[in-house]
């Protein structure tokens, strides 16, 4: 699985709109999230698998008129982190790959 959709808006935090800040979230983390939810379960089933999710280095850094879109890479980068300790301890798929 890749999750690669992602929108980027740029706009100063007092133009920001709460519909933008909400489409932006549901695009590039929700997304994920879904998708990810989705496929998981069949690949823990197989006992391998990858999951690709693709994030920025705004995700790290942050940057002027991106905040939305900032912090939904962050997001990404923690739900990864989360999933990938999560499913490393998941025997099926430790067994058999030794990865996540």
């Amino acid at each position: 699985l890749v999750n690669n959709a992602g929108i980027a808006p740029s706009a100063p935090l007092k133009s920001l709109t709460l519909e933008v800040w909400n489409r932006t979230l549901a695009v590039n983390a929700t997304g994920v999230f879904l998708c990810t939810k989705a496929f998981l379960p069949g690949m823990v089933e197989r006992g391998w698998g990858r999951v690709v999710n693709v994030a920025s280095i705004a995700a790290k850094t942050g940057g002027p008129y991106i905040s939305a879109y900032a912090a939904s890479k962050h997001a990404v980068i923690g739900f990864t982190r989360s999933v990938a300790a999560e499913v490393a301890t998941t025997p099926s798929t430790a067994a058999t790959s030794g990865q996540v």
